[in-house]
């Protein structure tokens, strides 16, 4: 719907902007009762006739400029498009004004039709106003453009017309889209295969955002960032179905992107709504911007799917049709109490699919909504009736595209190889490959040993969050409290102020060593054997110390006295304070660092406030994910080698803990390997490769040498060849391949049109 709402607007200005033409005529003077454009054609028929052609374009446009949207993607330059558009367009006004004025002529029963068609395309104010129209085709073309570029016509205009300009509050809803382990894959694909991979990804889920009342507010990286306004009905439901879709969009192109990159892209969501500021900042170059917690939430709530093994939380504020949900989704409820830079806990859910779940809303949806539920991944994506009228027109349309703009042939594998006329290519081709532009690789078949990846990230072997177990500001001492700080064990981190409870419990003290005073007489009287003890444990008393242990007594009738006169009682309350108060102080469990620290000196802090995270900096452990198939070939206690590229250094590795649980995400299995080295840093990647298979009579080539169909170009006598090959393994940049003969000649280069058949130019 906002798809329609859009070139709606759009055709509505073009509208606007082609008649005021007949304004213009009208204020030159014209008459337009008694003006006749041609015999038997008046001012207001032709008016009339034209402004239908204009609503042949308006209708048609709907296909051609996402054809000419789809020209960027294919290749072509944005000049190109512009091109295309245009004298489209006018193509199709002049063919359409034609039909009008034929059908015209037709029904008023004229026998010479054909001169009247000629005689009115011919008339001057047919062709000024032929010229006049590409004038405001080029005008659209530009509006269209700063409409993809801010997102939507709607948003155009109110930036156009200022309604955002000074901040105001609005309540909207949000939603993060976030690639997983992207710094990895970044590391992999190397900066423009990894900018083709996001640019991929992102179109099909523009895809699907511009079926809804959904609009894309910004990219930010790997992170694509949603928005609505929060009393959409049904946002909900339609956020989830949104992602979830992604996903099936994602899986039914799962082999391209294998194809492409060597594995599928995997993303994470998150989904909040609140009140935030809208606003415009920027002087030269502006932006929409919004303000307020509910993005710091949205991306908190985002950073705890890798911690919880999910790829999507909404929170409580978001869910309104909580028992429409449940229906097709699983809702597990969450409390997140230590989000970053949050006080308050926030509520939210992790959300699953149900399986085979077939459920649809049953309130008002979207158009384009209604076929996609949440087991839409089982069958085939569809936009219903619009989305296959505008590939049928598309089709229609490819052909005059290819003629008019050059446009590359897209054949089958069975037609380049038998098509005579590629077979018989020579020197009258059109493409020239001289063999000094060709990359070579002469093949070697031989023994060929494969490796599986595993990479992992550097985290401490101990981790301890620092919490306050008492009341009391926080003491200034040499060393700040500051993330960084090293420490050796024992060593004290930090000190609170204890002289009020150190005087209390002297207090305490003074008064215990009152009641020992105070029975001595009798202890004398009664229990002479035992006196000189209780006197020398009186005398040995000193302030400041911890209290020693009682003396023992030598008869239970001691013991019952010594009850009665609350000595026990006394001494253990002090001894528990004594233990109290060495929890004012501090101390490093181990050697290790602050890796955060949430206190300041002289700030108060209470019981069960976390003051900090202390890590070990010497012994480390690596964090990795494995397949299935690489967690059979590893056992603990292997030794692994580990590289990190930006140190450009190896780590020895062993393997300690294996998981038992595999993520029901990523299918994969958690490995934990220990490793030690003074450069390593908590957060590094690194990466290693595990031997996994043996493969004789093959040959390891380059992924991008091969086609998508599993052939390669050779060149044989000079002339390059399509041969198909048996992948036997394949991994990020290289392949093992069998199939192909000793000493052929493979060629490395990739070709964007078909060239099997074609000479090489020495």
């Amino acid at each position: 719907m906002k798809y329609i709402i859009s070139h709606t607007i759009l055709s509505l200005i073009a509208f606007a902007a082609t008649n005021m033409y007949f304004i213009l005529v009208l204020l030159t003077g014209i008459d337009a009762e008694a003006h006749a454009i041609t015999k038997g054609l008046g001012f207001y028929e032709f008016m009339g006739l034209t402004n239908g052609a204009l609503l042949v374009i308006s209708v048609a446009s709907i296909t051609y400029k996402d054809l000419g949207d789809r020209m960027l993607s294919w290749g072509y330059s944005n000049a190109i498009r512009f091109l295309w558009l245009i004298l489209l367009s006018i193509s199709i006004f002049v063919l359409a004004c034609s039909g009008f004025f034929a059908l015209h002529f037709y029904i008023h029963g004229a026998f010479d039709i054909v001169k009247r068609v000629y005689e009115s395309l011919y008339d001057p104010y047919f062709v000024s106003l032929v010229f006049y129209f590409s004038l405001v085709s080029v005008l659209m073309f530009f509006i269209s453009n700063l409409e993809r570029r801010s997102g939507s016509i709607q948003r155009l205009l109110s930036q156009s017309m200022g309604k955002i300009m000074k901040p105001h509050l609005t309540r909207k809803g949000f939603m993060f889209i976030d690639l997983n382990d992207a710094t990895t894959i970044a590391e992999r694909l190397g900066s423009e295969k990894y900018a083709n991979l996001l640019r991929d990804c992102f179109r099909l889920l523009n895809e699907l955002v511009a079926f809804t009342s959904f609009e894309i507010y910004q990219y930010v990286g790997d992170e694509a960032v949603i928005t609505w306004n929060e009393g959409s009905p049904n946002a909900d439901m339609k956020a989830l179905h949104l992602f979830f879709d992604f996903k099936a969009y994602l899986h039914e192109r799962k082999q391209d992107f294998i194809e492409a990159y060597g594995f599928q892209p995997r993303f994470k969501c998150a989904v909040h709504t609140g009140p935030v500021v809208q606003s415009e900042i920027g002087h030269e170059v502006k932006h929409l911007v919004y303000h307020g917690d509910v993005l710091n939430t949205t991306a908190r709530l985002l950073s705890q799917c890798h911690k919880y093994y999910t790829d999507f939380i909404i929170s409580e504020n978001a869910v309104v049709n909580k028992e429409t949900i449940t229906k097709a989704f699983n809702l597990k409820p969450m409390n997140y109490s230590n989000l970053k830079g949050k006080e308050k806990s926030v509520n939210a859910y992790i959300v699953t699919e149900r399986d085979n779940t077939e459920y649809v809303s049953k309130s008002k949806k979207n158009l384009f909504l209604e076929p996609r539920v949440t087991n839409s991944h089982f069958s085939k994506f569809n936009f219903k009736a619009m989305k296959t009228i505008k590939n049928v027109v598309m089709c229609a349309l490819l052909g005059m595209l290819l003629i008019a703009c050059g446009g590359r042939e897209e054949q089958s594998v069975d037609s380049q190889v038998n098509s005579p006329t590629v077979a018989e290519a020579s020197e009258s081709a059109v493409q020239v490959i001289r063999k000094s532009d060709l990359e070579l690789q002469t093949i070697k078949n031989g023994t060929v040993t494969s490796y599986l990846p595993i990479t992992g990230r550097v985290i401490p072997k101990y981790t301890t969050q620092l919490v306050a177990e008492v009341t009391g500001r926080v003491l200034l001492s040499k060393r700040p409290f500051k993330s960084g700080s090293a420490y050796r064990k024992g060593e004290v981190l930090l000190r609170i102020d204890s002289q009020e409870f150190a005087l209390n419990l002297e207090s305490q003290k003074s008064a215990f060593l009152n009641i020992l005073t105070g029975m001595m007489p009798d202890l004398k009287a009664d229990y002479p054997e035992n006196y000189q003890n209780w006197l020398t444990y009186i005398n040995n008393y000193q302030s400041g110390l911890p209290l020693p242990v009682l003396p023992k007594t030598k008869s239970n009738s001691e013991k019952y006295f010594l009850t009665s006169q609350q000595v026990y009682n006394t001494y253990f309350n002090i001894k528990a304070q004594e233990e109290r108060l060495r929890k004012f102080t501090l101390t490093a469990p181990y050697s290790g660092s602050l890796s955060s620290a949430m206190v300041d000196n002289g700030g108060l802090v209470s019981p069960g406030q976390t003051l900090g995270t202390f890590i070990s900096d010497k012994d480390y452990e690596v964090e990795a994910a494995v397949t299935l198939e690489l967690a059979k070939q590893l056992k603990i206690g292997q030794n692994i080698e580990l590289y990190n590229k930006s140190l450009n250094e190896s780590f020895a590795a062993k393997i300690i803990r294996i998981n038992n649980i595999v993520d029901p995400n990523t299918q994969n299995i958690p490995v934990f390997l220990q490793v030690s080295h003074k450069n390593l840093r908590s957060g590094m990647y690194l990466e290693g490769k595990v031997r996994h298979n043996t493969f004789e009579n093959a040959v390891k080539i380059p992924v991008t040498a091969i086609n998508r169909d599993n052939t390669v170009h050779l060149l044989k006598e000079g002339v390059i060849r399509k041969e198909a090959v048996e992948i036997m393994n394949s991994e990020v940049t290289e392949a093992v391949v069998s199939g192909l003969d000793d000493n052929t000649q493979l060629i490395l280069n990739s070709f964007q049109n078909p060239v099997s058949g074609l000479k090489i130019l020495e």
